[in-house]
């Protein structure tokens, strides 16, 4: 199989890398029993451009991690079969992100080339005609690609239960740090609870309602953590395309985070006046 790469990442791909992305590609095509004769792309950029690939072509506003564009369809030209034989197989098009790359690998605490061996891959079903829409074949294409990751060399991220509470506690760290460095609405309530625990200390809050400020705070940004956590899961289940129940689900997260917002505002504010007239 011929692999053309095209690094669009101003010098972050690095030789090895490129030289990786060929060996899996080639295994994987083994792996298929893709012909021979078969061609596709890889095009490593950064998150600007997979931003900008992302808006133009499917009306998503954010960068993604792999972006695939098939090629070959049911449409066959009217040659003589000889000819057809000898004819370039079209897979198509992989964009991978290297930013992204790095990012998730950090929070899952695996390598990079085991991250960016899992988008080579997964991208590289899709172009062969695997998906994930359905449950059924959701199974299927991710099975087949932990096998061929698997036979390839790199191991598999867990799937399966922490098998004890170490281990659950690095996870609820990781998914807290992942919160912080990639959620806006995250840190900004962090700010807030910031400066209002300054503002129960300065007003010599009782100890009640100390417990009930810091509760809500604790709500708050809980609150905004699982709305991002939902909003990540419907992405992935609908593949970041539009469907009216997932922007349905989103709303109604969002619209959980805006009313226990209010509420933790008018409960403040029923809190700190009479403290903030005392001093005053």
């Amino acid at each position: 199989m011929e692999i053309m790469i095209y690094d669009h990442t101003d010098g972050v791909l690095t030789k090895a890398q490129e030289q990786e992305t060929l060996d899996l590609l080639q295994f994987a095509a083994q792996q298929l029993s893709i012909s021979e004769q078969a061609e596709m792309s890889v095009t490593y950029v950064r998150n600007p451009e997979i931003r900008e690939i992302n808006k133009e072509y499917r009306n998503i506003d954010r960068a993604t991690d792999v972006i695939s564009f098939a090629i070959e369809d049911d449409e066959t030209l009217d040659l003589p079969a000889e000819i057809k034989a000898e004819l370039p197989e079209e897979l198509g098009d992989l964009f991978i992100s290297v930013d992204k790359v790095r990012d998730q690998a950090l929070f899952l605490d695996h390598s990079i080339e085991r991250e960016l061996g899992y988008m080579l891959v997964h991208g590289f079903l899709h172009l062969n005609g695997y998906d994930h829409e359905r449950p059924d074949d959701n199974g299927a294409m991710f099975k087949l690609q932990d096998e061929i990751l698997t036979a390839y060399g790199l191991t598999v991220m867990q799937t399966t239960k922490n098998k004890h509470w170490f281990q659950a506690a690095r996870h609820a760290g990781d998914g807290l740090q992942y919160a912080v460095r990639h959620e806006r609405n995250v840190r900004f309530d962090l700010v807030i609870g910031t400066l209002v625990v300054i503002a129960s200390w300065w007003c010599h809050l009782t100890r009640w309602e100390w417990v009930v400020v810091l509760l809500l705070i604790g709500l708050v940004i809980s609150a905004e953590i699982m709305n991002s956590a939902l909003e990540a899961v419907i992405d992935l289940t609908t593949n970041q395309e539009y469907h009216p129940l997932a922007k349905a689900a989103k709303d109604m997260a969002a619209g959980m985070v805006w009313l226990l917002a209010i509420v933790a505002a008018i409960s403040g504010l029923i809190i700190f006046i009479p403290h903030l007239v005392a001093k005053f």
